[in-house]
């Protein structure tokens, strides 16, 4: 399959053999693409923009067609994002995860106030297996409902295991 690169020149997409880039022009609101992840069950490709920007899009890798929504819009640079079912997209930027429905543009956020996330640093964040998966500063956090209290896994003596450079990936 094809290899997308996010750039601060747009977003660049490698299949095998040559680079396409697409930029404003193309119909990215901004060139300047911070996160990317591919949603397998619509078959989309969701990008984060930098701070200044307009929030996330989505691509159609088969026909290049670039959709801006608008209802996504943040301050601060968006610096991972994932997908879950039901057109969900779930982002991080600055101290907050966001939760953006796509079908119907609408964004809900979550911090340390409103919500079982125990930190204002926001390393990673992954669906897996029906979850969201959140790396902070000091805890590993599982939510499988807002509703209820995320579990908190704390790895290793916080002195010395420095959650920062968590990356969480999905495994088989």
């Amino acid at each position: 399959g094809d290899v997308a690169i996010a750039t601060e020149s747009g977003l660049s997409i490698f299949d095998g053999t040559s680079f396409t880039l697409y930029q404003t022009a193309s119909g990215l609101a901004n060139n300047k693409v911070k996160s990317l992840t591919y949603d397998s069950s619509s078959g989309a490709l969701w990008m984060g923009y930098k701070a200044g920007s307009n929030g996330i899009a989505s691509m159609n890798p088969v026909t290049g067609t670039i959709t801006n929504f608008s209802g996504a819009s943040v301050s601060g640079n968006i610096n991972d994002i994932t997908s879950a079912p039901d057109s969900i997209i779930y982002f991080t930027a600055g101290s907050n995860v966001y939760r953006f429905d796509a079908k119907n543009d609408s964004l809900y956020t979550y911090n340390s106030t409103n919500s079982p996330i125990s930190s204002t640093v926001i390393n990673d964040v992954e669906y897996l297996n029906s979850q969201l998966w959140i790396a902070t500063g000091s805890r590993l956090h599982v939510i499988d409902d807002f509703e209820r209290p995320a579990v908190a896994i704390t790895v290793g003596d916080p002195s010395t295991c420095d959650l920062d450079s968590v990356i969480i990936a999905s495994v088989g």
